[in-house]
């Protein structure tokens, strides 16, 4: 490639469309040209190429007016020297060099070239000794492409001057691009990053997976995927050459718009009828780039135009973050889980209070509010009930804490029987779909299909948890159908599923279940929603036909479904006492296994 300092030549601005001249012989190298125009004109300049000319006019007289009105000259060599016309004695291809003298070169020679002829060979070892131009070497059309598009950028950021600067003989040559400082792409934030620190290790090892493409972070709305994903790029910036490049894609409803937001991110240029997805494989190629695609649940159409990009681009990895997964087979989920707030049978010492992530991301919010906002004796258990109350999940945390402007901690606890609507509205620069929790879980909510949305109703009648069994009955569905509303949810991250020695157990954050029941309040479908509900429950102790050796499982079983028999009970009491007398014999035993009679008693006696 040609780096030329004289100075002389200024390089006019780019909508004036710079000509580009495209030297090289034409049968073997058809599909190289082709990649070289197509990233001319991506640059919006102007190719110049012998078979768009004139027919009538002769050769030797077409190349060469051709020659005179370009402005940079781009040869291409590989194994022919080219066909030397009636009264010359070199091939147009050198004479097409040798008139280029007085403009910019960029030169690139294929390799490898086994059958290269003897006067191409000395043409070439000619270059290479007078130490005027250096060349680069290509093995492919989409190669050669990335590197005449990235070689004009460069050459036209070092030529462009102004009128002025034409005149001016003291000017020193500018710097490559890799001296200048890299735009960022990765927003800065405002605020600091709790709780992630070990997600941020995982997920960057994954990044760096020679066998791991694709990491999704999925998670509820609000559980603080862009944060950690952005923390991630912070990490792992400096291992590509243009950075982590950072797509936000929370504004875009149409999967088509995706890759052109993607493309201007990039700063690959879209013109004309090409395609986007051609235009971003052959721009990104095999450049090492890691895309950060946020917010992509909308638009979650695009994953086959990213699984081709994949396929396409040897050098790409993309981090996703989106409360739905894309469902593609290179896809790697990380699911990103809301703060652990552990749950204390004694008071334990203040050290151990202050150094629970979520009760930590509460005072460092608090204080952004109430500079003289602290951690005491006094509000400290109140604090670490209201993270527990929340679920660990960040946003609602962050909206509880703001509210410390006016509520001390005793006091807010006290408001949080409506979780969606007691923790108001956050800062104007959230998103607005994150201003308000509810806000935040009726977006996801609006992104199921109506039968998921029915289902999601319907299911929070349950109380801390269920089985696939359950909610096969209190849905009254088949297991198979159950069983596939339950995976598109879970995929939609509404229900979160926990492997057990007794299969899986579903359940919702209670910010989603409190939104979910509201739904399901005005259906049609409630009254028999909590029939169902009441039903299994009161069978699930009927039935109970357990021996004495497994009693104790029997009792566990109980246990963990323990609020479901309160719910199912209230209703027996309200709408049909006759099978009371039964379960509660049955649960007496129940009670006395557990230790529980004084509770029994008040309760139920």
């Amino acid at each position: 490639m040609t780096v030329d300092t004289q100075g002389k030549v200024a390089i006019r601005t780019p909508d004036q469309r710079l000509r580009v001249f495209v030297s090289s012989t034409l049968a073997e190298l058809a599909e190289e040209r082709a990649a070289v125009a197509r990233a001319i004109s991506a640059l919006r300049l102007t190719p110049v190429l012998f078979e768009l000319g004139a027919r009538p006019h002769p050769p030797r007289e077409l190349y060469r007016a051709y020659l005179a009105q370009s402005d940079i000259f781009v040869g291409l060599y590989w194994q022919r020297y080219g066909w030397i016309g009636p009264g010359m004695d070199i091939s147009g291809l050198e004479d097409e060099l040798r008139l280029s003298h007085s403009i910019p070169r960029l030169l690139y020679v294929k390799a490898p070239a086994p059958e290269r002829e003897p006067r191409l060979t000395a043409m070439i070892a000619e270059l290479q000794s007078e130490g005027a131009d250096s060349y680069r070497s290509f093995r492919t059309p989409r190669e050669l492409g990335r590197l005449v598009r990235d070689d004009l950028a460069l050459l036209l950021s070092e030529r462009f001057t102004s009128a002025d600067r034409l005149t001016d003989d003291s000017a020193s040559p500018t710097s490559r691009a890799a001296d200048r400082p890299r735009s960022r792409s990765l927003p800065v934030t405002s605020t600091s990053l709790i709780g992630r620190e070990q997600d941020i290790v995982e997920v960057s090892k994954l990044l760096q997976s020679p066998e791991v493409r694709l990491v999704t972070l999925t998670g509820p709305g609000g559980v603080g995927k862009t944060r950690l994903a952005v923390a991630v790029g912070e990490r792992l910036d400096e291992r590509y050459p243009r950075g982590a490049v950072f797509v936000p894609l929370a504004s875009i409803v149409e999967p088509t718009l995706v890759l052109p937001r993607i493309a201007a991110a990039v700063g690959a240029t879209i013109e004309g009828a090409r395609p986007p997805l051609d235009v971003l494989a052959e721009y990104l190629a095999d450049e090492l780039t890691l895309l950060v695609l946020d917010n992509l649940e909308q638009i979650v159409g695009v994953a086959p135009d990213l699984d081709h990009l994949l396929a396409s681009c040897a050098g790409l990895t993309i981090l996703v973050t989106s409360r739905s997964v894309l469902r593609l087979r290179a896809e790697r989920e990380f699911p990103v889980g809301a703060l652990t707030v552990p749950a204390f049978s004694d008071r334990p010492p203040m050290e151990q209070l202050a150094s629970v992530p979520a009760v930590r991301l509460f005072v460092d919010r608090a204080q952004a509010v109430r500079y003289d906002f602290a951690l005491t004796e006094d509000n400290a258990m109140a604090i670490v009930e209201i993270c527990r109350r929340l679920d660990g999940l960040p946003l609602a945390i962050e909206l509880a804490a703001a509210r410390t402007r006016l509520l001390d901690p005793g006091a807010l606890l006290a408001r949080l029987g409506s979780r969606l609507d007691a923790l108001g509205t956050g800062p104007v620069d959230l998103p607005e779909r994150q201003r308000t929790l509810r806000a935040t879980v009726e977006w996801s909510v609006g992104l199921l299909e109506e039968t998921e949305q029915r289902m999601l109703a319907a299911l929070s009648v349950f109380v801390e948890g269920w089985t696939v069994e359950a909610a096969m009955q209190v849905c009254d569905l088949t297991e198979d159908r159950a069983l596939d509303l339950l995976d598109a949810l879970a995929g939609h991250s509404l229900v979160n599923v926990d492997v057990t020695s007794a299969g899986p157990r579903f359940r919702m954050l209670a910010s989603v279940r409190e939104l979910a029941a509201d739904r399901l309040t005005v259906s049609a479908d409630r009254a028999e929603v909590e029939r169902r509900h009441a039903k299994y429950f009161g069978a699930l102790v009927e039935n109970a036909d357990w021996p004495a050796e497994r009693q104790a499982e029997w009792a566990d079983r109980l246990r963990i479904d323990e609020e479901n028999l309160r719910v199912a009970i209230r209703w027996f009491l309200t709408h049909d006492i006759a099978p009371l007398p039964h379960i509660f014999r049955i649960l007496w035993l129940f009670w006395q296994m557990r230790g529980r009679m004084p509770e029994g008693r008040l309760r139920w006696g």
